[in-house]
């Protein structure tokens, strides 16, 4: 077991020689800090909110979540520079422009605009402020958080998931966690940018490694249940150096089923995973999202703040309804544009209602759905997939009340069986 008595040097990730930021660099907003601290423009933002007009359909998403008996659980993670202000250098020539208290009650404001969804959620701030994680929570030349971090909050998650009535319904598991080899890496970007700027080469990092298992191992015939815990999440959750889930398990004393994306954004784990066999067959208990909360920052241009995704992402959250669905059509795909549901009955049909289209042919990742209504009025969505992301030939899309078909329309030619559903919540 990772004991609290480990010391600085076991738990933080550090470059195998100081990073030196040049004047360059200093000009493109790159700043240093105490300890070898190289601050990337990123880690000084200070405005953070959920966009007034995603705010709503965020909201929406939250609450779909709810509605299918999900606990959501948020870990928002502070930039370094909330924490670490008192580290930064001094700014060359007056007042320095970071206001880590605007910084903080933005952050704030973030985690009580979640509390108040009735979601639950982990105030990382809180726990990376703390005297026995201050100093070594986050890597001081890399974006992300250390292995000290890691497990402050990965405990932290799992206290407030026992915290919660459903807790009780988790399967027990033990998990103990072990020390691993120390793994040296190639440049993260901090140093690479930094060595772009200043002409110079980058150093590798080096991570301390740790890993998490089973206390008992299992048998050749022993059957794994599904998780009823699972991690969404960043590079932060995703990276295997800094542990994250194990210390979740650990701590938990229960499995968990970590499926973070690195590098896809705040949301692509959480699209692949609600499009995966892995949900279909399984609805969790617990869901933890991690995210940096810089994705709320005001004016950048995120994907939680594109209004279309949610139109796709919240019937992702309520899913196939092969059982119980309104009109469906199944048929092949040819050519380059397809009627895939036609004379569809719009009495009674409401603004929740939702559109499932499953294809065989999992190669169909960018298309267009076209609904048209009784007077042949027409809109249009596109549908594109990042290239981290896997929709397992899932796709979920609010419908108009008032459509009565729907085509599908590709550059190239569409080929395969489809299946098409009109779906409402339960």
């Amino acid at each position: 077991m990772v004991g609290a008595a480990l010391s600085s040097t076991a738990r933080s990730s550090a470059p195998v020689t100081p990073i030196e930021v040049c004047e360059a660099a200093r000009e493109k907003g790159w700043r240093s800090g105490a300890n070898n601290w190289v601050v990337a423009p990123a880690q000084v933002r200070e405005r953070f909110d959920v966009p007034p007009e995603a705010r709503a359909r965020f909201a929406e998403l939250l609450r779909a979540y709810q509605e299918v008996g999900i606990v959501l659980v948020v870990v928002p993670i502070p930039p370094h520079a909330m924490v670490w202000a008192d580290k930064l250098d001094p700014w060359p020539g007056g007042k320095d422009p970071y206001e880590p208290d605007v910084a903080q009650a933005s952050y704030d404001q973030v985690v009580a605009w979640f509390r108040k969804q009735g979601v639950e959620v982990v105030d990382v701030g809180a726990v990376a402020r703390r005297p026995e994680h201050r100093d070594t929570f986050f890597s001081v030349a890399d974006t992300h958080w250390t292995v000290d971090g890691a497990r402050a909050v990965g405990q932290e998650v799992a206290k407030t998931i026992r915290s919660h009535s459903r807790a009780s319904t988790l399967p027990k598991v033990d998990f103990v966690t072990h020390p691993r080899k120390p793994v040296t890496k190639d440049p993260p970007y901090i140093p690479r940018k930094v060595a772009e700027l200043c002409g110079t080469t980058a150093p590798k990092m080096v991570y301390p490694r740790y890993a998490t298992e089973r206390a008992q191992a299992l048998g050749l015939t022993d059957e794994v249940a599904p998780a009823d815990v699972v991690l969404l999440g960043t590079s932060y959750s995703g990276e295997y150096m800094f542990n994250f889930a194990g210390f979740i398990r650990e701590a938990l004393s229960a499995d968990v089923l970590s499926v973070p994306i690195a590098g896809g954004g705040s949301l692509a784990s959480m699209r692949t995973w609600l499009r995966s066999p892995a949900y279909r067959e399984h609805k969790p208990t617990f869901v933890v999202w991690e995210f940096p909360v810089d994705m709320f920052e005001k004016g950048r241009a995120q994907d939680v703040q594109e209004l279309a995704v949610y139109d796709q992402l919240i019937p992702s959250v309520y899913g196939s309804c092969a059982a119980n669905h309104l009109a469906d059509s199944r048929g092949s795909l040819s050519g380059t544009r397809a009627t895939v549901l036609d004379a569809l009955e719009t009495s009674g049909r409401t603004e929740r209602d939702y559109l499932h289209l499953e294809f065989d042919n999992k190669g169909i990742v960018d298309f267009t759905v076209t609904q048209k209504d009784g007077e042949g009025k027409a809109q249009s969505t596109a549908v594109k997939t990042p290239s981290r992301v896997d929709d397992h030939g899932q796709w979920f899309l609010t419908l108009d009340p008032t459509t009565v078909g729907v085509q599908v329309e590709a550059e190239s030619a569409l080929s395969g069986a489809y299946t098409a559903r009109v779906c409402r919540p339960l």
